[in-house]
């Protein structure tokens, strides 16, 4: 059982704004809040995801279903954002740095997210789209 460690978990992310915007884009706000999570809670960038980890985080996340919580994991499998590693049998979580390159976001700018405000993800997104048009134009 390798739940959060209050003193290993970061203090904030430093989370893409292109990130928000194509979750925004494409419809998959929920599935990236549930992605944050992991990142806040896995600093380390690896986890084995099992049925203990999986409870806590459907209750932080208010997730009601397994399903729900199986669903986002492949869908952040299929995204290539998490990997999981047959030897070893632990979930890696992709860098924001590779997820950027990966996706040719040129644009550096980043917005700071923690355990408090990762939970409000449209707001987030809207400030953040706000204040790049904003700085944009």
């Amino acid at each position: 059982m390798t739940l959060w460690n209050s003193s290993s978990m970061p203090k904030e992310l430093s989370v893409p704004i292109q990130l928000f915007i194509d979750a925004q884009q494409k419809c998959y706000a929920k599935k990236l809040r549930f992605f944050l999570l992991l990142k806040l809670l896995y600093s380390c960038g690896k986890t084995r995801l099992e049925e203990d980890e999986l409870l806590f985080i459907e209750f932080i996340e208010e997730i009601r279903c397994r399903k729900t919580s199986l669903g986002y994991i492949e869908f952040l499998r299929e995204k290539g954002w998490l990997f999981f590693n047959q030897r070893t049998g632990y979930y890696l979580l992709k860098s924001f740095e590779r997820i950027r390159r990966e996706n040719n976001w040129e644009v550096g700018l980043a917005f700071p997210i923690d355990i408090n405000s990762y939970k409000n993800i449209k707001a987030v997104t809207g400030a953040v789209i706000y204040g790049y048009l904003h700085k944009d134009f």
